[in-house]
């Protein structure tokens, strides 16, 4: 997966989405509904200039439908909303992009959905695999999916404890200034 955030002109206004680059089977492989038109299939990969698919929140958000095209790039498809931030954040428009063979985009980050109790087994089994089809490939550095989302409420759970503490020191100082 290549990921970034675009913004370009549609009709009349500028929209702004984050774009990825992926394989065909990311939507299935993540667990996404798709909710309108179809998914990526193997000829998209030997298309021109690939295809789109679109979250709900872009449909809903800039009125886009199946067959509209954003930069010559025909949209096939829209899937179901889904938030890589905090919940507070909103869900931001989304647009992915199968990966066209011979483009110049590396794909950035693998997603896998691994089945079964060994995972360190697993992984060793997929990097070694990896070796084998990409020369010069490193050591993976892998990252659960619940692993991430902890990570984004870390700050959150850092900052309710400063408001908590600085709380208690405020009703202390307030206290001592009463019973002096």
């Amino acid at each position: 997966e290549y990921a970034s955030t675009l913004m370009t002109n549609f009709g009349e206004e500028q929209i702004r989405y984050q774009y990825r680059v992926v394989s065909p089977d990311y939507l299935k492989t993540l667990g996404f509904e798709l909710t309108g038109g179809r998914d990526f299939t193997a000829s998209d990969v030997q298309a021109q200039r690939g295809n789109l698919l679109f979250n709900e929140t872009g449909r809903k958000s800039y009125g886009l439908k199946t067959g509209d095209k954003i930069n010559r790039t025909e949209i096939v498809g829209f899937f179901s909303d889904v938030n890589y931030k905090p919940l507070h954040s909103g869900i931001e428009t989304m647009a992915v992009q199968v990966r066209v063979d011979g483009s110049p985009e590396d794909y950035r980050y693998a997603f896998y959905r691994i089945k079964g109790t060994d995972v360190r087994e697993t992984i060793a089994y997929i990097e070694q695999v990896i070796r084998e089809i990409e020369q010069g490939y490193t050591e993976a550095n892998p990252v659960f999916i619940d692993q991430s989302i902890a990570e984004l409420y870390a700050k959150e759970d850092k900052l309710a404890m400063m408001i908590t503490l600085f709380s208690l020191l405020a009703i202390v100082i307030s206290l001592i200034g009463v019973f002096g």
